[in-house]
């Protein structure tokens, strides 16, 4: 039996400090002690925890997140509710850091409140200027080598029961992962052991420590109840294609990254093309008209490799039936010998109809295609654009 089925009972936490914030799985501990919940309060700025542990509010409510970059941030996807205003803070209390504004925060597409499962709860949030000194990311953690059972760091600034005392102070605690859940892309922890993540630590770390240093597996997902040690954590190993992109987007890119399958995820990106070189998209008219088209990448100029190419037609362009391509230039694609592809039809997106290449194909600036389409009217014109993921 799938562990999600088992989980459905689970309720979702929230946290109300102004506004709401869904929030993260939780875990028990005797009340003379401080904690994240059976932990201990980090005060020493040294901490390697607190090295890349950051808080994040808006409106009140507050997560907790991981610094994977220089201007990036990971945390839980129900933590990007209600994100105007949003700050991210550091150090044992939280405090705001300075010379630091937010340009972006994201959910996961695939995540939503409606979710009966609520997987896909990750989120990246980008920001501007420069770490203090005693700030640095910390590297996602290998996809092998880690098994059931494995000792982890959590650390966070939630509360430390379900009585939701102590939120705003970070904290940090031990706690061995009890299975991965692959389909999911989760973990689970082992319960009943009076350690864990609480309400206002969604978002937070899992670390895992090899000698002296921090690498980062999981961020806080939810729990049924915090004073029981059960929780889930999204395996952020498994969304790191989704994460260099979405960095990408908002003019932060994270080299570093896995381009793996959760790219799928991914916005298109539209890559600049140039017709003839007048600078104009590529306009197919007819069945009968194949076109060059030279793809000019731009700023991904650096980064060119195996993508798959998308082509963007006008959703008013009901009538497109097909799109094709050859690569290499026109007179080369209408010999004998030229080998045309045909790019598959998908749902339209964001006011578009998309055909999508079946397979990859190897990207470089300046690269010469030969398209062409085929529409049920002679006079139906389409314009295309095309983007690399």
């Amino acid at each position: 039996m799938r562990l999600n089925s088992i989980m459905s009972f689970f309720r979702f936490f929230i946290l109300f400090v102004g506004t709401v914030f869904l929030v993260a799985s939780c875990n028990p501990a005797p009340p003379s002690r401080t904690k994240i919940v059976g932990g201990d309060v980090v005060t020493d700025l040294k901490d390697i925890t607190m090295r890349s542990t950051v808080s994040l509010e808006a409106n009140g409510a507050m997560c907790t997140g991981t610094i994977i970059g220089p201007n990036q941030v990971i945390t839980a996807a129900h933590c990007m509710h209600g994100t105007s205003g949003l700050t991210i803070g550091f150090g044992p209390s939280g405090s705001r850091i300075p010379g630091i504004k937010v340009i972006g925060a994201r959910a996961h597409p695939s995540w939503s409140d409606g979710n009966s499962d609520q997987t896909h709860d990750v989120g990246m949030v980008i920001f501007e200027g420069t770490l203090p000194g005693n700030l640095g990311p910390v590297l996602i953690s290998p996809l092998t080598g880690i098994a059931d059972g494995v000792a982890t760091i959590l650390a966070g600034y939630g509360v430390t029961s379900e009585a939701k005392n102590g939120a705003g102070t970070l904290r940090r605690v031990t706690a061995k992962i009890k299975r991965f859940i692959q389909e999911d892309k989760e973990f689970s922890m082992l319960e009943g052991l009076g350690v864990g993540s609480c309400y206002g630590d969604s978002g937070g770390p899992a670390y895992i420590e090899s000698a002296g240093s921090l690498t980062v597996i999981g961020a806080t997902s939810r729990g049924s109840n915090c004073d029981y040690g059960d929780g889930i954590y999204s395996d952020v190993r498994q969304y790191q294609g989704w994460f260099k992109c979405t960095a990408k987007e908002f003019g932060k890119p994270l080299g570093y990254l896995l381009n793996d399958a959760s790219n799928a995820a991914c916005k298109p990106e539209y890559i600049d093309t140039v017709v003839d070189g007048n600078g104009t998209p590529p306009i197919i008219d007819n069945t009968s008209t194949a076109q060059d088209v030279k793809i000019m990448i731009g700023d991904a100029g650096s980064e060119p490799g195996v993508s798959t190419l998308y082509f963007a037609a006008n959703a008013d362009s009901g009538n497109l039936r097909q799109v094709s391509f050859c690569v290499g230039n026109k007179a080369a694609c209408e010999g004998s010998s030229a080998i045309w592809i045909q790019a598959t039809k998908n749902n339209s997106v964001g006011g578009r109809v998309l055909f999508s290449s079946p397979q990859t194909v190897k990207i470089t600036d300046g690269m010469i295609l030969t398209v062409k389409s085929e529409a049920a009217s002679e006079k139906n014109i389409e314009q295309f654009a095309f983007t690399k993921v």
